[in-house]
């Protein structure tokens, strides 16, 4: 998915009054990973991509992530978790399946709260 596709789809989301913030992350476990963000009161969760090996899911949530955060005066910007968008991209594959995958069971995410 190009950048500006990213963008489109995810703008109704962030421009939302209902959601304070959002993070955008990758999973090959999207119930446990939906789960966890549901016990800190993230309780939206919309998948954007699937199908995806790890590489490739990597790639795409670092990408995706320096896209939204790359300008401080945009909205994608102001509503990305204050926590995380100042950071360098820090990928994480989470605890299980350390070793590179090829099978194609990753998703792409965006987590978001009131």
């Amino acid at each position: 998915m190009k950048n500006e596709v990213l963008a489109d789809l995810i703008l109704p989301i962030v421009n939302s009054e209902n959601f304070s913030g959002y993070a955008i992350g990758l999973s090959r476990n999207i119930s446990a990973r939906r789960a966890s963000y549901k016990r800190i009161n993230w309780n939206y969760f919309y998948i954007i991509e699937v199908d995806l090996t790890q590489e490739k899911a990597l790639k795409l949530e670092k990408q995706y992530f320096d896209y939204v955060t790359s300008d401080d005066e945009s909205i994608y910007y102001q509503k990305y978790h204050p926590d995380k968008r100042d950071e360098n991209h820090k990928a994480s594959i989470g605890g299980v399946g350390k070793t590179a995958s090829t099978n194609k069971n990753y998703a792409i995410y965006v987590a978001c709260y009131a």
